[in-house]
């Protein structure tokens, strides 16, 4: 499945239960007192942040995402049921925007509720008064509240592996998380949890896909990260040569973008066929 990191969708909350109209019904009073209940809550939108999640793509299969409406009020004063919350699950470091691109939300840990659901309406049981001893009014629940948001996600984390294909990044990734797996060529960004000493919290990499004209727009998934790290193969024909590619990839996306990914701690790693050798920028050149 390809890696999804922008989506544009619709999100509803649900509408307020409308109010009911209703009447006692009592053996000597067939049309007694007023005793309608009022409508439920419309069901509120959240968006719950999963670690687990790597990307959006389980949000492309629709454009509209609704919570459930409050159910009517009954007779005898019963309030309606409240209508179900819709819970979209996102992965931590998802960015979510307007529709005109104004920044409305960071998602790092907590669940956080975009939607109120509408108020249910009030039945006729709460209109009586001295004056109005048989009210025949109630009210409509409150309408649902649609907005059009933009979610995208820029992993946070530690270390950030950037190369152009062949240069063993993910080899290098696989190595240090110390996984068995079975190296593809990925066209799409992976994330690797890392953990170097059995006491210590786990580190975060990103392996980015070999850079080319096609892969450019997963830079964004660096930006984010504390470390970048040039790998670059020394099975390379010029491998200071390709070093500098990779730093004006870097400079390019920075001055299209307006970030500062050029100007992050960086290291320089070298990978060869048996072994790996890890230098610290500017003292290899």
């Amino acid at each position: 499945m390809a890696f999804i990191d922008h989506v544009q969708i619709t999100l509803a909350s649900g509408r307020g239960g409308k109010g009911a109209v209703h009447f006692q019904k009592l053996r000597r009073s067939p049309r007694g007192g007023p005793d309608g209940g009022n409508g439920g809550k419309g069901g509120d939108i959240i968006l719950s942040v999963k670690p687990d999640l790597k990307d959006l793509s389980h949000l492309v299969k629709k454009r509209l995402y609704k919570a459930k409406d409050g159910y009517p009020g009954e007779g005898r004063k019963k309030k309606g049921k409240k209508g179900k919350n819709l819970v979209l699950s996102v992965p931590k470091g998802t960015i979510c925007y307007d529709s005109k691109g104004l920044l409305l939300k960071e998602l790092k840990e907590k669940d956080w509720c975009f939607l109120k659901g509408g108020r249910g309406g009030k039945g006729n049981s709460f209109f009586k008064k001295a004056s109005l001893q048989a009210p025949q009014i109630a009210q409509s629940g409150s309408p649902s509240v649609k907005k059009e948001v933009i979610l995208q996600l820029k992993w946070v984390s530690d270390v950030c592996l950037v190369g152009f294909r062949g240069s063993g990044k993910t080899s290098f990734a696989l190595e240090l998380s110390q996984q068995k797996s079975k190296i593809y060529p990925s066209s799409y960004p992976r994330l690797f949890s890392i953990k170097p000493l059995s006491f210590s919290e786990p580190l975060l990499f990103v392996d980015l896909p070999g850079l080319s004209p096609s892969t450019r727009s997963f830079l964004k998934q660096a930006e984010r990260a504390k470390i970048i790290t040039f790998v670059v193969s020394l099975m390379d024909k010029d491998p200071f040569c390709s070093y500098q590619k990779l730093r004006k990839e870097l400079l390019a996306y920075d001055q299209k973008k307006g970030s500062y990914l050029a100007q992050k701690p960086s290291f320089l790693l070298l990978t060869g066929r048996d072994h790996f050798v890890y230098e610290e920028k500017g003292k290899l050149f």
